[in-house]
C-alpha cells in the first residue's frame, strides 16, 4: 500500500482518512512541495489494515493564487 500526494504547485497539504461509521481515522497527512513529489510506501508489517469496502475521505489544502 502506498500514499502519493499530487496537488500541483499551489498545493500545501494532503490528508487521507478512513471512515468507520460516524468515526474518521487519519491514515496519512503530509505537507506538499511540488518540487519534491514523494510516494510514501508502507512496510508490509505497518500498512493500515482496513476492512473490505471501507470509505475514504481525501482532504487538500491549497495556497491562494496571487492575482496581478
Amino acid at each position: 500500500m502506498a500514499f502519493e500526494p499530487h496537488l500541483h504547485a499551489p498545493g500545501v497539504r494532503m490528508c487521507l482518512e478512513a471512515i468507520f461509521g460516524h468515526n474518521k481515522f487519519t491514515i496519512n497527512c503530509v505537507g506538499y512541495d511540488h518540487n519534491w513529489v514523494k510516494q510514501y510506501i508502507y512496510k508490509e508489517d505497518s500498512a493500515p489494515l482496513l476492512p473490505k469496502g471501507r470509505s475514504f475521505k481525501q482532504s487538500l489544502t491549497w495556497t491562494p493564487l496571487q492575482q496581478p
